[in-house]
């Protein structure tokens, strides 16, 4: 069975603590790809394609259907642990007709709302599978500036998913929403499959219709270098739970591949050249 991603990748431009400057491609769809890609599994990437992807490693994996001038540029700056997110320029939202033919597992991994509620609905009738990360319905852009602000279209993505992500900070976001209490049983009522919430490295909680299950695994790794880490565990817990629909042990599965996977990146070593030219041949991590 083929996986199909759906979601913008980005070109990022970070900024560390101690002044340096890299540039790197990410992405939702990008990160997410990995794990599928490293296994072998036939994956297919919808996207807006733009030319300035065309060195980007998830380029060759796009269905190149849908084409733009712009795409997706970030600015992220780390000070005090924290990271400040602008977006200097955005990718239009991907088009319903974009989208893949016969049946497919589907991770839908949007960057800031580029896979509205129309098209959600056509990858739920075109799904095996479908999983569903947050972070990019609960983006308001205000300028260049970026924050989290949940909009309505959070209940139809705990109705319609059969997998749903979310670090603790956008979790807190959606259980502060009008009409949905901060307490487990009323989300349980409107969820149809699972939630797996990141609280920290090796934390995280499980809900279910039956349940929810704070679990914590031992932690021997803390990463340094983060970024793509959610994306990445929402594809490999999505794999797990493809080959064995049990939820709990794929938490613990997919955590083990993250873990691995960060570790392998910084051993290869994840900066660039610095620079602010987004065309400068990036580190691939395929």
């Amino acid at each position: 069975m083929k996986y199909c991603v759906y979601g913008n990748p980005t070109i990022d431009i970070i900024e560390y603590e101690d002044g340096l400057k890299v540039v790197s491609y990410g992405g939702g769809s990008y990160y997410s790809s990995l794990p599928i890609i490293s296994r072998g599994i036939p994956v297919e990437v919808y996207s807006v394609y733009s030319p300035l992807l065309s060195g980007h490693p998830i380029a060759q994996y796009i269905v190149k259907r849908q084409y733009s001038t712009r795409t997706n540029l970030f600015y992220l700056r780390y000070r005090g642990g924290a990271r400040e997110l602008k977006i200097m320029e955005k990718s239009p939202e991907i088009l319903n007709w974009n989208t893949h033919s016969g049946l497919c597992i589907v991770i839908a991994n949007p960057v800031i709302n580029e896979i509205g509620y129309s098209l959600l609905k056509t990858l739920r009738s075109k799904s095996v599978l479908l999983a569903i990360d947050i972070q990019g319905y609960i983006r308001e852009q205000v300028d260049a500036n970026i924050y989290l602000k949940p909009s309505k279209i959070i209940y139809s993505i705990l109705e319609l998913a059969d997998i749903v992500h979310a670090d603790i900070s956008e979790f807190k976001s959606i259980t502060s929403m009008e009409g949905v209490q901060s307490n487990y049983h009323e989300i349980r009522e409107i969820m149809n499959g699972v939630i797996v919430v990141t609280r920290r490295p090796g934390k995280f909680i499980l809900l279910t219709k039956e349940r929810v299950k704070f679990i914590e695994i031992p932690e021997d790794y803390i990463a340094d270098y983060k970024i793509g880490a959610g994306d990445y565990y929402l594809a490999s817990y999505t794999i797990h739970y493809n080959e064995t629909r049990d939820p709990e042990e794929s938490i613990y599965r997919a955590h083990r591949d993250t873990t691995i996977w960060l570790k392998n990146r910084v051993h290869r070593g994840p900066h660039y050249t610095p620079t602010t030219q987004p065309a400068v041949p990036l580190h691939h991590s395929i």
